[in-house]
């Protein structure tokens, strides 16, 4: 009973995906579609992508203000507490959010081409916070 129960959780989410993906396909056509008789085809996709930027902003904002984590006035945090890289990593980004936002995609991208800088800066992360020093076989 129970597992037919989250099998169906399961169907009707990826159902929604699923009509979410089209509904995001469809829009981005409707929106080239308009803007291609005015501006031309490379016009046209930039200003698909531009909206779906746009979006994609509001939309972040929204879910980081719906869960208390960004507030537009600056946030003074006690700097004396933080001790550890990830401690004032967290004291960054409640100070600045958008430059934080900013180095970690920067960030990202780098680690993209570079899997072995991933895993030394996880490592120094995990040991300031007090993970194992030692990897664990």
């Amino acid at each position: 009973m129970i597992l037919q129960r989250v099998l169906m959780a399961v169907v009707a989410a990826a159902a929604m995906a699923a009509a979410a993906v089209i509904a995001t396909v469809a829009f981005a056509f409707a929106i080239y579609a308009f803007v291609l008789p005015h501006a031309g085809p490379a016009n046209a996709a930039a200003a698909v992508a531009g909206v779906y930027a746009a979006l994609i902003g509001a939309a972040g904002l929204l879910a980081a203000r719906g869960a208390g984590g960004f507030r537009f006035g600056r946030q003074k945090v006690d700097e004396t507490e933080a001790v550890n890289l990830a401690e004032r990593l967290i004291v960054l980004a409640k100070e600045k959010p958008l430059i934080a936002v900013g180095v970690a995609l920067a960030a990202g991208f780098l680690l993209m081409r570079s899997p072995k800088a991933m895993g030394a800066i996880a490592r120094a992360f995990f040991d300031s916070i007090g993970g194992p020093t030692t990897p664990i076989v």
